[in-house]
């Protein structure tokens, strides 16, 4: 399972996560263009969260966003740390079918300018 928290808050529960990762060419020669932004994109279930619509209003970029990926006793398998988070796009409620449940999704799209893999 997945656990994510941006500023301590705990934004569960994640149901995805991509654009974890970072680029080798990058990270061989550290170099970095200058503006140069990748793309997370999170998906978890709807709820009204109101750390997550103030964030959206201010745009303010966040140095505190971790996400875990953790086994059935909650031993940590990887975490990564995510740097200079901005909010680019959100979306939802959306309507998904996952098995014999319906379930409401909000999708969230950050900016960030660095991701980083730190040993558990």
């Amino acid at each position: 399972s997945m656990s994510m928290t941006i500023d301590g808050k705990d934004w569960q529960p994640i149901l995805s996560v991509t654009g974890l990762g970072f680029n080798v060419l990058e990270e061989r020669f550290k170099h970095t263009a200058e503006g140069q932004h990748k793309q997370v994109k999170i998906t978890r279930r709807f709820r009204k969260d109101k750390a997550l619509t103030e964030w959206l209003k201010t745009g303010e970029a966040k140095d505190s966003v971790a996400v875990r990926f953790v086994d059935r006793r909650d031993g940590e398998i990887a975490r990564f740390e995510i740097h200079g988070a901005v909010p680019y796009e959100w979306s939802g409620p959306t309507i998904e079918e996952r098995g014999d449940d319906v379930v409401l999704t909000e999708t969230l799209v950050l900016l960030v300018k660095d991701t980083e893999m730190v040993d558990p």
